[in-house]
């Protein structure tokens, strides 16, 4: 009998793809953009994101410290029809990254980050990629509705703890400029919600744009590039989604 992994389970719900969704927007809209060499998928679960990249001929490092997602990501490699399979699966610590300076350039991270210590990840991803690499994640803001919600049912305090703001000044604290946020999860759903009315409530969110308002957004999508050798582009904005 297969183990259970509750991601695949989260993120087959309703609720689950609602933001799968708004996340692969993001990820594919970046890489039509740009088509990085050598990518770190952290915390990669069962390859949501490492396997719809590396067909897109990109070699990717998928990295997970739970045994279960990482058995069922090589299964999956088993039985893929891209013969040259280019990844390396890994069990590793998103907190303790083994790799040597200016390996990536692109480290993704999502729903991963508010487990960790924001500075250091942003350090230590620095370190870990090249110039002018980039740095893509979610996180959730602590200016948003749903975080005094959070505080009040959550047994957990380590989401919710930076606000969009304190983030920003972390990032560029840590040698990165931002390139694009974007705000997403504004629906009041559990993650393993199948309500019929999400759907249609997604619509209402995407015709009122909120994505464009990330400092009261419930989370936020960040892309991020490492500054040294940097080449030009749009200006930083932390207030909206900007242009590639």
């Amino acid at each position: 009998m297969a183990e259970d992994y509750y991601w695949d389970h989260y993120n087959a719900t309703t609720g689950g793809q609602y933001l799968d969704s708004q996340e692969r927007l993001i990820v594919n809209e970046f890489l039509d953009c740009y088509t990085p060499r050598l990518c770190l998928d952290i915390a990669c679960g069962s390859g949501r994101f490492s396997l719809p990249i590396m067909e897109r001929g990109i070699f990717v490092v998928a990295g997970d410290r739970d045994p279960i997602p990482i058995k069922k990501l090589n299964n999956k490699l088993s039985g893929s029809r891209n013969k040259e399979k280019t990844m390396c699966v890994l069990q590793i610590d998103a907190e303790y990254l083994p790799f040597q300076d200016k390996v990536f350039d692109c480290v993704l991270s999502i729903q991963t980050v508010g487990n960790l210590d924001l500075q250091h990840f942003f350090s230590e991803c620095n370190r870990i990629l090249q110039g002018g690499g980039w740095l893509l994640f979610n996180e959730a803001n602590r200016r948003s509705y749903k975080a005094p919600i959070y505080r009040r049912i959550g047994s957990s305090t380590r989401f919710y703890r930076h606000s969009h703001s304190e983030i920003c000044s972390m990032l560029m604290d840590s040698g990165f400029q931002i390139k694009k946020v974007t705000g997403m999860n504004w629906l009041p759903i559990k993650r393993d919600s199948n309500s019929r009315w999400i759907p249609f409530a997604s619509k209402i969110e995407c015709g009122l744009k909120l994505s464009n308002f990330p400092s009261i957004s419930p989370w936020v999508f960040y892309v991020a590039q490492k500054k040294e050798y940097m080449s030009n582009g749009p200006r930083s904005d932390t207030d909206g989604d900007s242009q590639w």
